[in-house]
């Protein structure tokens, strides 16, 4: 008869002088194996941390960032955040209401697991808090903070920012915000709601249009005012672009293209210039950059993504004066190597092209650094533009009166730069090149709506991008009863 396992153990212990058990099991490795014969749970041994730990494994293919819910849970041992007797106080039902409450902030609540999140599951785990499985205490659990975590995330980054993707933010790839670390803050505070709306962009832009859609879509549906869905899709398009580049500080150029306008925005007063934008087929690129200096009297980059035929012919590029330049603005002699070598790779170089009709003194181009397709200039003289449609560009930015924007430049710039002497050489018709000592951030933004003296307006889609984006932000939605 073939022994058993336990006897050959007892067998093996027998050939063995080992002074006591505890030697044993230190020096052959095996009190996991007599615990598990003695018939001792890991849950007894390991703490209440196992059925986490447990629903961890077998739930990770349905969290949106397990990684990060993973190190929310290490941080407390594993013990359950949530979920807990009703007669024990925690943050669970104020983490469902903002749930609830996404549309307020532009957000779908189906993308937070609505199927698992119900009020019903909670308020039965909580009123019969023994009675319910540890399984199903611990997979709520961990769905809670995976959707907090996500919800974070979107509020932060946006939902669909081109650069950071979940999986890069579940792996640490950002700029500095751990999400798991606020919802960790925010469960040992007592202003658990107001800590996690403190990650959304700060600017002035963000905050109206977010007060709009609170207004929208809380207020004003309590009150039994109809809201047009496409409206607030539309505001919630226009809040998740400006999450993926936030506006900071207080004085900023920005340059919307929906609106055609550019506005200087100082600490106590805004200035708003009309501009010309790039045709729907050429588009002016949505960025940011520092307005670094001024060039009077130069020629203007052309930023298209194509290299006309005539450049094949040499000569006919040094009789129009084209100029070749990467993108950091060295000058690349126009040879035939450097031609074929720009067409192959269009997308870093940038062709030079004086416009017709337009002489290079009159002028004004406004230096960009870290924004390398935008190009942004003006005529130093000249009647302002009557355009009735302004999206007429190859996707330059042209200012209307961007002399007068220049002098307000110098004003902003502490007289580090002189208006007398900027208006002499513009009557002169001379070369300047003017270093601003205070720069200045600029962003061009695709705003189709913004809030002005508390008035939402509504601007066309010039580009036909929103339709696009609130499809992808609103996939899956469908209208969620208050506490289902």
């Amino acid at each position: 008869m073939t022994p058993s396992f336990t006897e050959l153990l007892l067998n093996r212990l027998t050939m063995r002088t080992i002074k006591n058990l505890k030697d044993i099991c230190a020096a052959t490795g095996m009190a996991v194996i007599i615990l598990l014969y003695s018939g001792i749970s890991f849950n007894t041994v390991c703490g209440q941390g196992m059925p986490i730990r447990n629903q961890l494994n077998r739930q990770v293919q349905y969290l949106y960032y397990p990684q990060s819910v993973k190190r929310f849970y290490a941080a407390t041992n594993f013990k359950a955040a949530w979920v807990a007797p009703d007669t024990v106080k925690t943050h669970a039902y104020d983490a469902m209401l903002l749930l609830d409450c996404v549309r307020q902030y532009g957000l779908n609540h189906a993308d937070y697991h609505p199927d698992k999140l119900l009020y019903k599951r909670l308020n039965a785990i909580t009123a019969n808090y023994a009675g319910t499985s540890e399984d199903e205490k611990a997979a709520f659990d961990i769905f809670l903070t995976d959707a907090m975590i996500r919800f974070i995330n979107n509020l932060h980054y946006g939902k669909l920012n081109p650069r950071y993707s979940s999986k890069l933010l579940d792996a640490r790839s950002n700029d500095g915000l751990r999400a798991e670390e606020i919802l960790l803050k925010a469960d040992d505070s007592k202003n658990f709601v107001a800590d996690i709306e403190r990650v959304q962009p700060r600017s002035e832009l963000y905050r109206d249009l977010q007060r709009q859609m609170h207004q929208m879509a809380g207020v004003y549906v309590g009150d039994c005012y109809e809201v047009p869905e496409a409206l607030l899709r539309q505001v919630a398009a226009n809040m998740e672009r400006l999450r993926w580049m936030p506006v900071r500080g207080r004085s900023y150029v920005q340059v919307n293209i929906p609106s055609f306008t550019l506005r200087f925005h100082q600490q106590d007063t805004d200035i708003s210039y009309r501009v010309v934008v790039g045709k729907r087929e050429t588009p002016t690129t949505v960025a940011s950059g520092v307005l670094s200096g001024v060039v009077l009297g130069g020629p203007v980059p052309d930023i298209r993504r194509w290299l006309p035929p005539s450049l094949n012919d040499i000569s006919y590029v040094e009789k129009h004066a084209y100029q070749l330049t990467d993108l950091d603005g060295k000058r690349i002699e126009p040879t035939a190597a450097n031609i074929a070598m720009a067409r192959q790779n269009p997308s870093k170089y940038r062709l030079i092209i004086p416009k017709p009709g337009q002489t290079a003194v009159n002028q004004i181009n406004f230096e960009l650094s870290g924004a390398p397709n935008i190009i942004l200039a003006g005529r130093a003289e000249g009647r302002p533009f009557k355009t009735i449609n302004p999206a007429l560009s190859n996707g330059t930015i042209w200012i209307d009166q961007a002399r007068k924007f220049t002098e307000s430049l110098f004003k902003y710039d502490n007289g580090h730069n002189s208006i007398a002497e900027l208006n002499k050489a513009i009557a002169s018709k001379q070369h300047r090149n003017y270093h601003l000592k205070t720069q200045l951030p600029v962003y061009v933004t695709y705003q189709t709506c913004e809030v002005k003296e508390g008035v939402l307006e509504t601007y066309d889609d010039i580009y036909h991008l929103d339709d696009r984006l609130v499809k992808a932000l609103f996939k899956g939605a469908f209208t969620v009863p208050a506490y289902q």
